[in-house]
């Protein structure tokens, strides 16, 4: 089960919270077609600077740090996930 929150670079630097989702292909096309039906405040796909996907329901943990490419996620492994969750006092 995954979510996302969405950080935009708006000078308000506001972000989007979504609902959970079986996987994250379903969860991509899900942020795409709100994108589609404006039902984010008029977001651009240019506007979007990250989208941190969760893992769970009750027990949260980071699973990736993604970029919106091409109406598509893409991982950014640049990012250690580990040291994110433990950080956060995520997860175990």
């Amino acid at each position: 089960m995954y979510s996302a929150q969405i950080y935009t670079t708006r000078e308000s630097d506001s972000h989007f919270t979504t609902f959970i989702h079986p996987t994250i292909k379903k969860l991509e096309t899900k942020i795409q077609m709100l994108m589609d039906a404006g039902m984010m405040k008029g977001l651009q796909p240019d506007e979007i600077r990250e989208v941190v996907v969760f893992r769970g329901t009750r027990k949260l943990r980071i699973h990736g740090y993604y970029d919106w490419v091409d109406g598509k996620l893409k991982l950014d492994r640049d990012k250690p996930v580990w040291f994110h969750n433990m950080f956060y006092g995520l997860g175990d």
